[in-house]
């Protein structure tokens, strides 16, 4: 059980840093325009919301 709950922290945490790496550097190409440091906004709220899921 225990092997499985790693497997699956691990995933997500490739599966994160992978989705992180690719989508933000597009989002903020295309927000610049509207707010330069909204893709910053973003990126805090999601670390916001992994504090309070881990708490």
């Amino acid at each position: 059980m225990s092997g499985r709950l790693f497997a699956l922290l691990g995933f997500s945490e490739a599966f994160g840093t992978f989705v992180g790496a690719t989508s933000l550097p597009m989002f903020f190409a295309v927000t610049v325009r509207i707010y330069i440091g909204f893709v910053f906004l973003v990126a805090s709220g999601l670390l916001f919301l992994a504090f309070l899921l881990a708490w």
